[in-house]
């Protein structure tokens, strides 16, 4: 983070056509929703929850990391009647200075461009309000969409890690991407 800079929870990003805000309960049926989805879970370290109870723990973790400074993940949604499109987060890593991205969508609004313009404002957050000089993000090698949204926000593929991470007993080959401050639009 910025030296000094305190970033509250009323911190939004807003696109031209998304506002990036903080995520809450009221968010849960949406998760749910994409989770019921046949094969969504499949390129994501975690597993589809088995009640909306199970919900409350990453959304308390993920409210500490943010009073921490060290994750930010915020509710995408549609700009004009905040319909829910998804979430995307940056946590910082090993580096200082070195921070991470994920995302996703929901499935009834893939497809729309949402997750690479979300992508690239916490980009741009992630250089101009955490003071970040690296921000990496990787996708299961076989999700070619995620391949389009991190090219388009101007990453570079800089190689494949084999044990990406590990799905049913099995590890997940992930492709890793990078981009460096003085490389960012």
């Amino acid at each position: 983070m910025v030296q000094g800079m305190k970033i509250g929870p009323d911190e939004q990003i807003i696109t031209d056509r998304c506002r990036l805000r903080y995520p809450t309960q009221a968010d849960f049926p949406e998760i749910w929703s994409a989770t019921r989805h046949q094969g969504f879970n499949d390129g994501m370290v975690w597993d589809p929850p088995l009640s909306m109870k199970e919900l409350h723990e990453p959304l308390q973790r993920s409210h500490a990391a943010w009073a921490d400074g060290t994750e930010y993940t915020w509710t995408v949604e549609s700009r004009n009647d905040h319909e829910f499109i998804g979430r995307i987060a940056i946590r910082q890593t090993d580096g200082k200075h070195e921070w991470s991205l994920g995302y996703w969508t929901h499935p009834s609004v893939q497809k729309r461009g949402y997750a690479s313009e979300a992508t690239v404002a916490v980009i741009e957050f992630g250089f101009s309000k955490l003071g970040a000089l690296r921000i990496t993000a990787a996708h299961a090698t076989w999700n070619e969409a995620s391949a389009k949204v991190l090219t388009r926000a101007g990453m570079k593929k800089t190689g494949i890690n084999p044990k990406g991470f590990k799905k049913n007993g099995s590890w997940v080959e992930e492709y890793e991407y990078e981009i460096l401050r003085d490389e960012s639009c």
